[in-house]
């Protein structure tokens, strides 16, 4: 696939936007990734390519067609998450961040577990909030979490409810954002009136009581 295949994809269903920052952000890519090759022999800039195909047949926007595009360039290159940023903006970067980043919520652990190890094995960063009774009762399975490189944290706690604010407040949809914010308003709720105990979340317009 090439890039301007990408372009006209997009341009179907956004056919009065902007295409600058998708050829921009190729050209990143391809620079940032020349001379490696897939263990097919192919350059290894075919495969951003071909995931950046991907969601531009499904009509995302330009900021995640330039996002996949770069998503292992920070990874396996010289290129920095600031010099994305600069070039392409916060939103951008985050994706691009986020693709290497990942962030969960578990219970008594086995899942955390089993993320943490998965993550090791594909190199990809893992975040686990734990729910506190079995963080504080079952710390053997905090350790194992870390012991594959997660970073593991009480759920909830004032982290809990800043980071989960934070995130609902700029990926709306994200299920552990959501689930981190509604634990927090459940559980912490008796003792701050502050925090209403009816949570409501809106789910694709939809506004639902989390109880």
């Amino acid at each position: 696939m090439e890039v301007q295949e990408i372009v006209e994809q997009y341009r179907r269903f956004h056919p009065k936007r902007p295409t600058e920052s998708i050829t921009d952000a190729y050209r990143l890519a391809a620079g940032s990734h020349k001379g490696q090759l897939r263990r097919s022999g192919e350059p290894y800039i075919t495969h951003p390519l071909a995931v950046a195909g991907i969601v531009a047949r499904y009509g995302m926007d330009d900021v995640t067609i330039a996002a996949a595009l770069l998503h292992d360039a920070v990874e396996d290159t010289v290129l920095t998450l600031e010099e994305v940023e600069a070039a392409f903006g916060s939103e951008v970067r985050d994706i691009v961040d986020g693709v290497t980043k990942l962030t969960t919520e578990t219970g008594a652990g086995q899942w955390g577990s089993a993320l943490a190890f998965a993550g090791a094995q594909f190199g990809i960063d893992v975040e686990v909030w734990q729910v506190r009774a079995s963080y504080d009762s079952k710390p053997y399975r905090g350790y194992l979490m870390r012991t594959y490189g997660a970073t593991v944290h009480p759920s909830p706690s004032t982290l809990t409810e800043s980071t989960g604010s934070r995130l609902l407040s700029r990926y709306q949809m994200m299920p552990s954002a959501i689930a981190m914010l509604i634990r927090t308003k459940r559980n912490v709720s008796p003792t701050r009136p502050t925090i209403d105990n009816g949570c409501r979340i809106n789910v694709n317009g939809a506004t639902a009581p989390a109880n």
